[in-house]
Formats: C-alpha cells, sequence, structure tokens
C-alpha cells in the first residue's frame, strides 16, 4: 500500500517522522502497519459493519483510537463501543475482540510490545467472519 511506512529501526537520524494514513482498498476488515519499532506498533484498521477481529492478546499495553465511525470492544467481561474522539486503553496481556457497529477506521496502538524487531499480535490474523 502507498503511504504506509514499517521503521524496522528507529531512525537515529532525525527524530520525527511524518506518515500519510493508509487508503482503504476492497473488503470489509484490512490491516496496515504504520509504524514498527522495538518499542511500539500503529496499526491502521478498517472493520465494516457487521465484521469483526477475533480475539488477540498483545504483549504490550494497547490502544485502540476510532477515528471514524464505532467499534464495540470486548474484553474481560466488559463491552465498550467507542466512536470518533474516544480512546480505550488497556494494560498488557488483556485479550481484547473488536467489532463493527458501522464502517469503522481505528489506530490500534501496541507500546513497549517484546523486545526485537518482530512485533505481532498473538492470535489469529485473518479478520474474515
Amino acid at each position: 500500500m502507498s503511504g504506509v511506512f514499517k521503521l524496522e529501526q528507529p531512525n537515529l537520524t532525525t527524530h520525527h517522522q511524518i506518515l500519510e494514513m493508509a487508503a482503504r482498498t476492497s473488503g470489509s476488515e484490512q490491516i496496515a502497519t504504520l509504524i514498527k519499532t522495538p518499542q511500539m506498533e500503529v496499526l491502521q484498521l478498517w472493520i465494516g459493519e457487521g465484521s469483526h477481529m477475533p480475539q488477540h492478546e498483545a504483549e504490550g499495553d494497547v490502544m485502540v483510537q476510532c477515528l471514524e465511525g464505532s467499534l464495540r470492544v470486548e474484553f474481560l467481561d466488559e463491552c465498550h463501543v467507542i466512536g470518533p474522539r474516544r480512546l480505550l486503553y488497556l494494560n498488557r496481556g488483556i485479550p481484547f475482540a473488536l467489532h463493527g457497529i458501522e464502517d469503522a477506521t481505528a489506530l490500534l496502538i501496541i507500546n513497549a510490545p517484546k523486545q526485537g524487531a518482530n512485533v505481532e499480535l498473538i492470535g489469529e490474523h485473518d479478520m474474515t467472519e
């Protein structure tokens, strides 16, 4: 996808990076890596109405920020709906699932994941129903 950057190692020659958000292509569930460093990973998610991302457990603290649309976030025995301008924070190791109430775009930020250049969500990555 054009406009998507993967930073395997932090760029030590500059203190910032400006990223262009990825454009959605076809399909109701998509995920794009915007930033990936040993300290954090930022993913852009598109989840269509009625679709879901199965339960995952990240090895770092997780923040889900809804940019447009609305999502239902399920974790532990709780369920919360988040819409634009809402941010949900989950402590490290809490399993969570995302469900599209309406077509939604969100940022999934994993802070201080496991050490090393390879950072991943634990669980299935197929976001189809």
